[in-house]
């Protein structure tokens, strides 16, 4: 089974939510997340040529519904970091594809070492950093998709690990802040 470590995070928030956190706003949209994440990472459609997995969809939808409850000017910045970032992951799938003995490390490892990088060096708040994993791995797959679709080859936008590479840095995001909230309130020490 592919995209392992997906099911695994999106079950154990799910879990983690419906079962562990206090009821509110956040508690709902974590569970209802959580399962459509669940649910459209087993369908496909095809649109212009090209086949699409439906969590790149939902997650460039949630990206963009994050980004405009942020002030303009906060949108601006996570939008030219987002961008930036997309290329430079797309960048990454791309040399890998072209040179796969180019790199030490496997994509997975490399990619989620670059995103979380990149979004622990430009913003503090645990959820600009999972805005940026979001929007620049949907944005970059989208990217090499389009590239591989020009240079007709087959690509499936939103498989072939893509799912593992968006819950490896959400896990690691998600941890590290829980941890940091936990010392914080002296609850861990």
């Amino acid at each position: 089974m592919n995209d392992i470590v997906f099911y695994w995070s999106a079950w154990a928030s799910w879990i983690w939510a419906a079962w562990i956190m206090d009821k509110g706003k956040i508690r709902t949209r974590t569970v209802f997340f959580s399962l459509i994440a669940i649910i459209c990472s087993n369908h496909t459609f095809s649109i212009a040529g090209y086949t699409v997995n439906m969590t790149v969809l939902f997650f460039l939808f949630l990206s963009v519904f994050f980004i405009l409850k942020k002030p303009f000017s906060k949108q601006i910045y996570l939008m030219i970091i987002g961008g930036e970032t997309a290329l430079g992951y797309a960048s990454i799938l791309l040399l890998s594809s072209f040179d796969p003995v180019l790199f030490i490390l496997p994509v997975n490892v490399l990619t989620t070492i670059f995103l979380l990088c990149i979004s622990y060096i430009v913003t503090n708040q645990p959820a600009d950093k999972l805005f940026l994993v979001f929007f620049s791995t949907t944005v970059g797959e989208i990217i090499v998709g389009i590239i591989f679709g020009n240079l007709h080859l087959h690509y499936e936008i939103g498989m072939n690990g893509y799912l593992t590479r968006i819950s490896l840095p959400f896990l690691i995001i998600a941890i590290l802040s829980t941890l940091k909230t936990m010392v914080m309130k002296n609850k861990f020490v």
